[in-house]
């Protein structure tokens, strides 16, 4: 197995590419090995899932669905800006009870409640407990711990960024989650392979790297060049874990560190084809094409919805799709997000869900000041006018270059 190389420069851009283009004679196989390789690897679930979520007969079912629909408090945490708080691209936030984590994929800053720099956690570098680069952190609140992955090594560092003790990792991964203390679920990066070397989606390690259990790939990709896939839905709701996989329309609870059927989302003839081939003259073309379709990119959940974003292709361009448990019906949000209602401050989309209470997205501080100061915001009359004042001083007390503004919803229950 060949090392995964990261280059950081392009780590962002890298996140769900083109993979590395092969020879031309690599792309020819023979129809009998496709057929082969793209049967699903797995039985029929012999248990039926709770929902079935049609998104293809509703794509065109979009409202305007005010923020009040999903919560009763919002907070705004501006997070300090110094020469040692400088945060580049924010791509990960983890909350515990007294403090926020924050990756730009290079470094994890924490901050306290209100935001006020306290220290980074671990440091940079290629020595014993260093890292050089973060694919994806979280943070144990019961053994106050964080782990950040840094290929090939999971590293574990204490809440005052003292380095404890580092698993070493043997498949290629860079995203995990925590399932208890001692347990953790890991996604092996999709790409294309006419080996077995990817029968296995998610691997199930405990606390020395032992694998304790494996869930298998559904379906085998083939087709080169094909499509780098680094991150699949992961959430937890009621102390359960929900996941899927790239180009499967199931999303699946773990139980007993096994899967079993929990939704069924339908995209149709809106899906995105999994094991997609590039050519090498009509590329820009190819992926204008893609770009028509749709992908499952995360997924959410509260106590009342179940909550999807879709992706157009690799474009930026998204949907949201938002799925009443009680109703069974999906509609899809018209505009920029939930609208806001609250405080008449931005559009809500969630990036992250922290537990069943919290979902969190962030703005830069030059788009945050530019949101408050526009007309729209002068003249709106929130629930909350008060809040509404708050904002005001908030975005005139920031400089355009100051680090992202948190926006932390909290659910209804």
């Amino acid at each position: 197995m060949r090392k995964l190389k990261f280059r950081l420069r392009s780590f962002h851009f890298f996140r769900l590419v083109i993979f590395t283009l092969l020879p031309l004679n690599a792309i020819f196989i023979s129809c009998n090995n496709i057929k082969s390789a793209n049967k699903i690897l797995k039985e029929e679930d012999s248990i039926s899932p709770k929902y079935s979520i049609d998104l293809e007969a509703n794509i065109n079912h979009s409202e305007l669905v005010p923020l009040s629909f999903l919560t009763d408090k919002v907070e705004y945490i501006s997070l300090q800006t110094n020469q040692y708080s400088i945060l580049e691209k924010l791509d990960q936030v983890a909350i515990s009870d007294s403090f926020f984590f924050i990756s730009d994929t290079k470094k994890i800053i924490q901050f306290d409640s209100r935001g006020r720099f306290l220290r980074q956690i671990g440091s940079n570098g290629r020595g014993p407990g260093e890292y050089g680069y973060v694919l994806d952190f979280c943070i144990n609140n019961k053994c106050k711990e964080v782990y950040i992955l840094s290929y090939p090594e999971l590293l574990v560092f204490d809440f005052k960024g003292l380095f404890k003790r580092s698993i070493k990792i043997v498949f290629k991964s860079s995203h995990f989650s925590i399932l208890n203390s001692d347990r953790f679920i890991f996604y092996q990066i999709n790409l294309p392979s006419r080996t077995d070397e990817r029968l296995v989606s998610w691997y199930l390690i405990d606390s020395t790297g032992k694998t304790l259990s494996t869930i298998r790939n559904f379906y085998k990709r083939i087709n080169y060049p094909g499509m780098w896939i680094d991150k699949s839905p992961i959430y937890f709701h009621e102390n359960n874990l929900y996941f899927m996989e790239f180009g499967v329309d199931t999303l699946y609870r773990l139980n007993n560190l096994k899967p079993e059927p929990y939704s069924i989302i339908k995209l149709g003839k809106m899906k995105m084809d999994h094991d997609f081939a590039f050519s090498q003259v009509n590329r820009q073309e190819e992926l204008n094409y893609l770009n028509t379709k749709l992908r499952i990119s995360d997924v959410f959940e509260s106590k009342q919805s179940i909550l999807i974003k879709l992706n157009w292709g690799f474009s930026d361009s998204t949907k949201f799709g938002i799925f009443d448990k009680i109703k069974s019906e999906i509609i899809f949000l018209s505009g920029a997000g939930f609208k806001n209602d609250w405080d008449s401050g931005p559009s809500f989309l969630p990036e992250r869900q922290i537990n069943d209470t919290l979902m969190v997205m962030w703005l830069e501080s030059k788009i945050f000041k530019a949101q408050i100061a526009c007309h729209e915001f002068r003249i709106s009359i929130p629930k909350y006018p008060e809040k509404k004042k708050h904002l005001e001083n908030l975005a005139n007390s920031l400089k355009e270059t100051d680090n992202p503004v948190l926006m932390i919803v909290r659910l209804k229950k």
